[in-house]
């Protein structure tokens, strides 16, 4: 669904408020499933999460094939999935037990989460800006 809405409206502008939105509610979130940790906190919490995150991947493979030129979509797509997969992806568990044991403290793997969303912000704002000045509405 979400791919489908992002053909038809501006996937940076969707991506970027899923990302803001991922950025101020992570720690929220977190702070909650530490305070009431039951299966419906946690069916709230990843039900929300869940959302925001089918946002971003809806419109994150047409977004990111349309960096590259025809010629080398394929590859430029799969080197760059793969690399994150295995940068962010692989090492998430490691990085949050990490966070928890050097702060004490549960909520700790949210900073990591709000460090990704931070990145997602910067990068989808840098091209908006980009595409705004190719456009000719800078």
């Amino acid at each position: 669904m979400v791919g489908l809405l992002s053909d038809r409206h501006d996937r940076i502008s969707r991506s970027l408020v899923a990302s803001l939105a991922v950025l101020i509610l992570a720690y929220p979130l977190f702070a909650f499933l530490v305070s009431v940790p039951s299966v419906p906190a946690l069916l709230v919490v990843q039900g929300l999460l869940g959302v925001l995150n089918a946002i971003n991947l809806g419109c994150l493979g047409a977004l990111v094939a349309g960096l590259f030129p025809a010629r080398l979509r394929t590859s430029g797509l799969s080197f760059a999935n793969a690399l994150t997969q295995m940068l962010i992806g692989g090492t998430t568990p490691f990085v949050s037990l990490w966070l928890i044991e050097a702060t004490g403290r549960p909520t700790a793997p949210a900073l990591y989460l709000m460090f990704g969303a931070t990145l997602s912000v910067a990068a989808l704002a840098v091209l908006s800006r980009k595409r705004r000045l190719t456009d000719g509405h800078a």
